[in-house]
């Protein structure tokens, strides 16, 4: 038995089909999580998406609703100076958000 006959054996005994039924079976099954996990990111990203845009026209309902309330009951806020305000609070919140982010 030579060199040329190990060489033959092996390669039979690895294509015969138990080594590559099981790197098969191996990549199906590794494709298919993939598919799973990919899946339920995509439906956990689109939830989260649909709950942010909710809370966003929430969030502008709300600050148009008390705009329109300060400018109204407000004697010094009137002629849509309640919009100005509120506004100028949004400005200065978010200001300060991105600088203790910073820290």
């Amino acid at each position: 038995m030579g060199f040329k006959d190990i060489l033959k054996d092996l390669a039979s005994s690895i294509f015969s089909g138990s080594v590559v039924e099981d790197v098969k079976h191996t990549v199906k099954q590794t494709m298919d999580d993939i598919e799973k996990k990919t899946l339920r990111i995509v439906h956990n990203t689109i939830r989260s998406l649909v709950v942010m845009i909710m809370v966003s026209i929430g969030a502008i309902f709300a600050l148009v609703g008390l705009s329109k309330y300060l400018s109204e009951t407000v004697v010094s806020l009137n002629n849509g100076l309640g919009f100005v305000v509120v506004g100028a609070a949004l400005i200065i919140l978010a200001t300060f958000a991105k600088l203790m982010q910073k820290e």
